[in-house]
Parts: structure tokens; sequence; C-alpha cells
């Protein structure tokens, strides 16, 4: 009996031993941490799909030392180099345009519109659209801008256009005395408005950093129609220093 307790523990110890084997050291599989710089390490984004990971402010800081270009120029719309079927060349489209070359486009609401533009010189710039508001949904007009073929910031991805009302017709009040709200009519007419922040977080317009050459531009339709005349580039008014307004 004794023999065969002694076989009986022996057994056991080998399948204790066999059941604790590990296959490879941990040194041996190290899972390396994602980059955040990286498109599988960025939040909400995934590289060369075309949206930016960086808010405004971070864009802004990256180019702190950048500085405000001096040159100005715009873009005709009629001068697009690829654009989707709905979009329309028309000439003299409305008779207010006095300072602005007449031939401008229609861009419905699911359209897109690439330009390309040779910047003069490197710097930060402003960027603003001349614009005729068409009939829609009455809703601001909300375009998305990619710069060679890149967001450069979240916010450029919502930007926004107003249309312009006015109150029609008399004023009348209730049983009570009061101001019963007057109707509101569009009014017709061109726009130039700066591209700025929809969600009025930022009251200035936006900064663009351009390097001198060849840059394509690119707007899709996020809301409403629009016929668009131009878009311009003016230099950015920075803000002066403590230290530079002290001097003056």
């Amino acid at each position: 009996y004794l023999a065969i307790i002694l076989a009986a523990l022996m057994c056991m110890n080998t399948l204790t031993a066999v059941a604790v084997e590990t296959p490879a050291s941990a040194d041996s599989q190290t899972v390396e941490p994602a980059d955040p710089t990286t498109a599988a390490g960025a939040e909400g984004t995934a590289e060369g799909n075309g949206f930016s990971r960086y808010k405004y402010a971070e864009y802004v800081s990256n180019h702190a030392d950048a500085k405000a270009a001096s040159t100005t120029f715009s873009i005709n719309a009629k001068d697009y180099v690829a654009a989707s079927d709905d979009v329309k060349v028309f000439t003299d489209y409305d008779a207010q345009l006095t300072d602005k070359q007449a031939d401008s486009i229609y861009t419905g609401e699911e359209s897109f519109v690439e330009w390309q533009v040779n910047v003069p010189e490197t710097g930060l710039y402003n960027m603003n659209l001349v614009y005729y508001p068409v009939e829609g949904k009455g809703s601001e007009i909300e375009r998305s801008l990619l710069i060679d073929g890149e967001q450069p910031f979240t916010e450029a991805g919502a930007l926004s256009f107003q249309r312009i009302w006015q109150d029609v017709g008399e004023v009348k009040q209730d049983n009570a005395k009061n101001d019963i709200r007057r109707e509101q009519q569009e009014v017709k007419g061109w726009i130039t408005a700066d591209f700025n922040d929809s969600t009025g977080l930022n009251n200035d317009a936006f900064q663009f950093y351009l390097t001198a050459g060849i840059h394509t531009i690119r707007l899709e339709s996020t809301r409403e129609p629009v016929v668009i005349n131009r878009i311009g580039f003016h230099p950015t008014e920075l803000l002066k220093s403590y230290e530079e307004l002290k001097q003056e």
C-alpha cells in the first residue's frame, strides 16, 4: 500500500507543475502605450480623415511665434478646381454687385467646392466670405473648412454665416395693451463676414496660419444653400503686448 500512495503523490505533483507553467514572461510581451499624437491616441479623430484633433486655442498656441501677414488677396468663387454636381455658376447674380466681381456660384445644402490659391507670403491671415443668402429653411448658413485636406482646428468644421432679418408691418397690441412681436422678413443682399466661431467662445475672427505657396481651400455644406462670390484673405490684427503699448 505504501508504494501505491507514493506513486499517487508523485502523479499529483506532476499535474500541479503543468498547471502553473506560464507560456512566456511578461517582459517578452510589453505593450506600448498609445501615442497621443497619432490617430489611435487622439480622442475622437483618425489620421487622414480630415478632422482636426486641435481646438482653436491649441492651434493658436502652436503658432504663437508666427507673424501677421502683410498681403491682402482673394479667390474668385467661379475659379474652383473641383465641385459637386449641384454647384452652378451665375453671371451678375445680383445688381448690388458694385465693387465685387460679378460671377458667383450657387452651392446647395450638400455640396462642396475646392479652390487652389497661391499664398504670397507665410503668416497669419483672417478669412472672409462674400455671400448672398438664398431661400432655404431660414436657418443660419453653415460650412466646414478644410485646408489641404485637413481641418486646421475643430471649430473650423462649423463656420456659421448669418442671415439678416428686419421687422415688417405695424406694431399691434393684445387685449392687455402689450406689444405683439412683428413678423420678420429676410433682407436680401450681399454680405461680407469673417470666418468666426459659431459657438461665440472666441469673439475675434479666426486666425489661419498659411505658408507661402499653393494651398487647396475646400468648403463643404453642412446647412442651407448659399451663393458665394469670393473668399478673402487679409492680415490678422495681432493684439499688442503690454510692453509695446507702454512704448507708444
